[in-house]
């Protein structure tokens, strides 16, 4: 079930969002990290946020030059979430 929100609250929920992944980039132990986002991916479905994975690929050449490449990957929330898929990280 999705809930509707006003434009203003989005955005706020969307920034906090924002931040909890952060935080969640931060934990020495990848059960937390993993646990974390799976709370962040539920809320983000509760209320129709769309994710936005980017994945980051450094190299650097024979001249010692550094080439960054940024890959971003949207996805949609679904719209009927099956309730028997686990939400849990095990």
């Amino acid at each position: 079930m999705k809930h509707d929100i006003d434009a203003e609250t989005r955005e706020h929920l969307e920034a906090l969002l924002n931040m909890a992944v952060q935080v969640a980039e931060l934990q020495y132990d990848d059960t937390a990290r993993d646990g974390m986002y799976t709370i962040i991916e539920h809320i983000a479905e509760q209320f129709g946020i769309p994710k936005l994975y980017i994945e980051t690929e450094q190299e650097v050449d024979s001249e010692g030059n550094t080439h960054i490449t940024v890959k971003t990957t949207e996805q949609e929330p679904t719209e009927d979430p099956d309730p028997d898929e686990p939400t849990t990280v095990h």
